[in-house]
């Protein structure tokens, strides 16, 4: 009976520490996105498309920062899969699209997302993205860490 208390005090103290570890990390990734002037985000935008197609989102980056950075991931609850992605010149001319592991921003510089260059692709969106809609993009950086981001459905940048 000591032994099946004991047990269980364990694994109750194993998850309660997993779950202050977890929501620790929540709080500083949080902290990071709202906080964070390293990296800068501005002109975001995607193009409206209809449930289980795709669309594509396009910005700014701004590194503020002495160091260059690297946007390594991107996520979105907008759609089943979201990638990094660039356009680019097929040998016969016409244009493709392929995804890309990472993209660097070098310090103090800009970086363009934008129609027939790089964006974020939204592969299967989960819902109608209408004209006027807007979501979230988590933009993840190996130095600033994640930053979460508002993006607006439109037709075309402003």
């Amino acid at each position: 009976m000591k032994k099946t208390i004991l047990y269980i005090l364990v694994v109750a103290n194993v998850i309660i520490i997993s779950s202050c570890q977890y929501e620790t990390d929540e709080n500083k990734n949080s902290i990071t996105s709202k906080t964070n002037k390293q990296i800068e985000v501005s002109n975001a935008w995607m193009t409206p498309a209809a449930k289980n197609r795709n669309s594509a989102a396009y910005f700014t980056i701004t590194n503020n920062s002495n160091v260059s950075d690297t946007l390594f991931e991107v996520f979105s609850t907008l759609s089943q899969l979201t990638e990094l992605h660039e356009t680019y010149k097929r040998t016969e001319g016409m244009l493709g699209m392929r995804s890309v592991d990472y993209i660097v921003v070098p310090s103090k510089e800009k970086f363009e997302f934008s129609p027939g260059g790089f964006h974020v692709m939204l592969i299967g969106l989960i819902k109608n993205l209408p004209i006027e809609s807007s979501g979230e993009i988590t933009l993840k950086f190996k130095v600033a860490g994640s930053l979460t981001i508002s993006v607006d459905c439109r037709l075309s940048q402003k």
